[in-house]
Parts: structure tokens; sequence; C-alpha cells
């Protein structure tokens, strides 16, 4: 009979990936990673279904940047691409809602999808929430024009 020497390496391998007299606390501890995935998924899920159907009263919104230009040394580029890192969050030219009219110079920074202030702060990025009664009035205007531009409707499929 010949005798097999075991490298240190082979050894230190064996000791960490061998752990049959573990065998119940290793099923256990892939149960609770299990249990605890599944928990996590939830809530994810349970998260997104919230933020998915909560919305803004109307004339309110989560504004991370409102009205901001050139005069305050922000390019629309600049606020757009800081805008595009926030979820739910659009990028548009700033909305005058007394007048009605759309920038060719400011831009906001705002999302509709939070039912409330203590949501919106929540937010990374959100600075301030807005009803109806902010903005001298007027509230947070609805989006007519964003950034980037939607893409257009399909077109409608041949008669056929």
């Amino acid at each position: 009979m010949e005798l097999q020497t075991v490298s240190e390496k082979e050894r230190v391998r064996r000791k960490f990936t061998d752990v049959g007299h573990l065998c119940p606390a290793r099923r256990t501890l892939t149960n609770m990673l299990r249990s605890f995935t599944l928990l996590a998924r939830a809530v994810l899920l349970a998260s997104l279904i919230g933020t998915a159907c909560a919305q803004a009263p109307d004339k309110s919104c989560c504004v991370s940047v409102y009205g901001t230009g050139p005069e305050e040394g922000n390019n629309r580029a600049t606020v757009c691409d800081s805008c595009a890192k926030l979820a739910t969050f659009e990028c548009r030219p700033s909305h005058a809602p007394a007048d009605g009219t759309v920038s060719d110079t400011s831009t906001d920074c705002i999302s509709f999808a939070y039912a409330d202030e203590a949501t919106c702060l929540a937010v990374d990025g959100a600075q301030a929430w807005w009803t109806s009664s902010d903005n001298d009035g007027n509230g947070c205007p609805a989006t007519t024009t964003s950034f980037p531009p939607p893409p257009p409707a399909p077109s409608p499929p041949p008669p056929g």
C-alpha cells in the first residue's frame, strides 16, 4: 500500500470546503439565506408597486431643481445629467405656471411619482415638496416638454 502526501494547500482547501460535520448547521444557514432573499425580494416588489401606484396630488411635485439656468451657473446638460441619476425624476425646460410659458434657458428636475412630502424628501436628491399653494399659488405645473423628448408614437399597423 502506497502512502500519499497531501500538500498544505490541499489541507487548507479541504478544511474550508469539507463541512460534512456541520451539515445541519449548513442547511439551517442555507435556509435562512433563502428566507432572507425571499423577504428582500418581497420588500423590493412592494416598494416598487407602491412607487408605481403612488402619484403626486394635482399641482404637487417633488423638486430637485426648479428654474435653474446660466444665471445660477448651471447649464441644461449639467442639470439633466444629475437629474438622470435620480429615479423617477425628469429633466425638463422650466415651466412658468403663471403665464404658461416654457423656458429656453432654465431647467427643472422634478418628479410626480411621490404622493406626499415625507416620501419625496426621503429620496436622495429631493430638495423640496411643492403643493398647489407654492410657486405663487400656482403649484407645480404638469410637464408639457421633457429632455430627452419622449420617443415618437409608433405608427399604426397597416390595415389588414
